[in-house]
This record gives structure tokens, C-alpha cells and sequence, in this order.
């Protein structure tokens, strides 16, 4: 059986690329646009002065409701977890230093997508116009795997003051002392430092077949001499 039966079924990747590469420009460009729309918003909430009731709440925190009006807050912390904490402990200084919190992630998570989708369109750029052995392609993938590591890094220690924030903000002290502490994500140092070694082994490669493209080139014109 020949194994090389189908050599042509990896140029649809090309064609594929073709598409992706303006779709990671595009994500690139909404990423920057909602990071300055995210700070237009925090600038916005700075300002409002209304009731507690009344105050637009984020996403992961609701308000419990009985026929009388708002009896208490729900705030979920992620994985399963929630906060049930009674309306007249909640301020409106509460409400907004959770929502600077959560907007502080988003930032965070989106300052380190931007730059990844800006690379991949670059890469996928290069596949679409079969740029195969450019040495940038490699450069690309090693910036991914440094932004991934950095990024996570960042990306972990605000998640977990946003974490903070919300439990230090809604919790009675009669629940206990309530201290932060950060830790390190290995998983995004393995992951990144995975990607970085691919992105070495493809430069490898780039660079091999360069220089062989070279002594074959040499070669042909000395022979056509």
C-alpha cells in the first residue's frame, strides 16, 4: 500500500488558512476594541450614584427576590461555588469594586489574546501563501508559547484577587479570616513551553531546508557554467 497516496491532502490546510488568517485579524481588532470599551465602562460606573436595587449588577452576581423586594445577593465564584449574602450588607462601594475586579480580568484575559490572534494571522498568512519553511513561522509559534506563559501567569494572579475580591467583599466575618494567596499554574508553563519547543524544532527544520535550497542552487549554476 503506498502510504503517499493521498500527498495532496494537506493543501487544504492552505486553502483553510485562507479564511483564518483575516478571521484572527478580525478577533485581533474586536479584542483592542473591547479592551477601550471596557475602560470607557469602568470610567461610566465610577460615576453612577443610584440605589443598591437598582445598580446594574455583573453577570455572576444576582439578586434573590421575595414579594417584599431584594432579600439578599447571589454571587458565584466559579466551579460550583456561590455566596448568598443579605441586601443589607451589600453597598453600592460593594457592587462596583467587583465590577472593577471583573472588569480588570476581562482586560487582562483579552491583552493576551489580542497578541495571539494578531501571530496566528501572520502564520496563517504564511500557510495560505505557502510560506511553509519561512523562519517567521517558527518565531510566530515561539511568541505564542512565550505569550501563553507570561499571559497565564498574569492571567492566574488577577483571577485569583478577582476570586479574592468577591469573598473578602461579600462574606460575613462571622465566616473567619479571610487572606489571599497566590499560586503558580504549571499547566501554562508546560503548555507554553511545549508550543516554544515546536516552534524551535519547525525553525530547525526552516533553517535545514534553507540551506540545503542553497546547496542545491549552488550546485545547478555551477553545473549550468
Amino acid at each position: 500500500m503506498n502510504i503517499f497516496k493521498n500527498k495532496n491532502k494537506y493543501e487544504s490546510v492552505c486553502i483553510v488558512s485562507k479564511f483564518l488568517s483575516p478571521l484572527a485579524t478580525a478577533l485581533f481588532y474586536i479584542s483592542i476594541i473591547t479592551i477601550l470599551l471596557l475602560v470607557i465602562i469602568s470610567a461610566i460606573v465610577f460615576f453612577v450614584n443610584v440605589d443598591v436595587e437598582k445598580m446594574l449588577l455583573p453577570p455572576f452576581m444576582k439578586q434573590v427576590a421575595v414579594k417584599e423586594g431584594v432579600a439578599s445577593f447571589s454571587i458565584d465564584l466559579g466551579v460550583g461555588f456561590k455566596i448568598i449574602t443579605p441586601k443589607e450588607n451589600v453597598s453600592l462601594n460593594d457592587i462596583k469594586a467587583v465590577i472593577y475586579a471583573f472588569i480588570l480580568f476581562l482586560i487582562t484575559s483579552l491583552a493576551m489574546l489580542a497578541p495571539v490572534f494578531r501571530f496566528l494571522s501572520r502564520l496563517f498568512k504564511n500557510v495560505a501563501e505557502k510560506n511553509l519553511f519561512s523562519e517567521e513561522n517558527a518565531k510566530v509559534i515561539n511568541f505564542v508559547g512565550l505569550i501563553v506563559i507570561l499571559g497565564n501567569i498574569v492571567i492566574g494572579l488577577v483571577s485569583q484577587f478577582y476570586i479574592y475580591t468577591l469573598t473578602s467583599t461579600f462574606l460575613t466575618p462571622e465566616s473567619g479570616q479571610i487572606s489571599i494567596s497566590f499560586g503558580f499554574d504549571w499547566n501554562s508553563l508546560i503548555i507554553g513551553g511545549f508550543i516554544i519547543l515546536l516552534g524551535s524544532i519547525y525553525g530547525c527544520a526552516c533553517e535545514t531546508y534553507r540551506k540545503k535550497f542553497s546547496e542545491t542552487t549552488a550546485v545547478a549554476e555551477k553545473k549550468n557554467l
